[in-house]
């Protein structure tokens, strides 16, 4: 158990451009394709999509960054550590966390870096961050998950196309010495999915080197099923280790994927309905930040208090997988 961090607030940040279903279901109609039933088992109705060139992975994370500041009430110069999670991230050198400390005018002191881990990204770096928090004299880290999937998504693919959208979730983690904890922490990685989901396709060395072309992700036959399976093994462990029940869970926040995922944890483990977040609806699936989204949404809608308990469950391609017991 990792006492006394807290999540101290959320916000987030969205292009305004949206696309509902029809759009992908014209879109697939010219290509001789219906996706009319995927996309009931993917459940999106609308998603925002970044249009043109203006913005990306890293002018979304400095809005959202903006905006928890405000939020908060943290000034930038109280903010230790600045953490950009994607695995899309605008520049490779220098780091985006750099470059959003120097957006944020940052003090100098700052620890900033970037971290990739795929869709598991935020889920991996909250944890790391409160490892750090704990054990180190910062006290304050702005945790930024931006992804900017559609940029890499092939026109082609009925799978992967119209599933994403973007947006930037932010978060001030805050060591004050509160009841807030991480409680605990489980992973899986298993290793049969990692040429099912791959980018750049041919690596990167090949890409540049041998000039392969990059403009897509290869996506496979990954649908996550197999990681649902260790989220429906993992919770209940982990529920009976801390002596809680399912009805304890005040939220859980899994991972925006798939609905038909999230359907398949909540009736094999019989969780209440009220308590499972499933806002891939209204946003698309946005990646690592997935989850936080959707803890996000039930803290705006007064779901979520202090005190209460989250369970986070989510996966990145390979796959990796995690789930994850906080109290608020």
């Amino acid at each position: 158990m990792l006492k006394g961090v807290s999540m101290k607030e959320l916000a987030i940040y969205h292009p305004t451009h949206q696309l509902d279903n029809e759009h992908f279901i014209q879109h697939f109609e010219k290509q001789d394709k219906d996706i009319v039933g995927l996309l009931e088992k993917i459940g999106s109705k609308v998603r925002y999509q970044i249009k043109g060139t203006e913005e990306n992975s890293l002018t979304m994370a400095i809005e959202a960054a903006r905006e928890v500041l405000t939020k908060a009430q943290v000034a930038v110069e109280d903010i230790d550590m600045i953490v950009f999670i994607s695995m899309t991230p605008e520049r490779l050198s220098p780091t985006n966390a750099l470059m959003i400390h120097e957006a944020l005018a940052g003090k100098e002191d700052t620890l900033c870096y970037d971290l990739n881990a795929n869709c598991i990204g935020m889920f991996i770096g909250v944890e790391q961050i409160t490892r750090t928090l704990v054990t180190s004299n910062n006290k304050r880290a702005l945790v930024i998950g931006s992804d900017f999937y559609s940029l890499i998504m092939n026109p082609e693919n009925p799978v992967t196309y119209p599933t994403f959208g973007e947006a930037a979730v932010a978060l001030i983690l805050e060591k004050d010495h509160s009841d807030s904890e991480l409680i605990d922490v489980v992973y899986q990685s298993n290793t049969n999915f990692t040429e099912e989901i791959v980018y750049p396709p041919k690596g990167l060395a090949k890409t540049v080197r041998e000039k392969e072309d990059a403009s897509y992700m290869y996506w496979g036959n990954f649908d996550g099923i197999d990681s649902v399976k260790f989220a429906i093994d993992s919770i209940p462990k982990m529920l009976a280790k801390h002596q809680l029940t399912t009805n304890d869970i005040g939220a859980y926040c899994f991972s925006q994927l798939s609905k038909r995922n999230i359907n398949l944890i909540k009736e094999a483990l019989n969780l209440p309905a009220d308590k499972v977040s499933y806002v891939g609806d209204r946003y698309g699936y946005t990646g690592n930040n997935s989850p936080f989204l959707a803890l996000y949404e039930d803290i705006q809608a007064g779901k979520i208090k202090r005190g209460d308990y989250i369970m986070f469950w989510t996966l990145g391609s390979g796959y990796q997988a995690g789930t994850m017991l906080w109290r608020y």
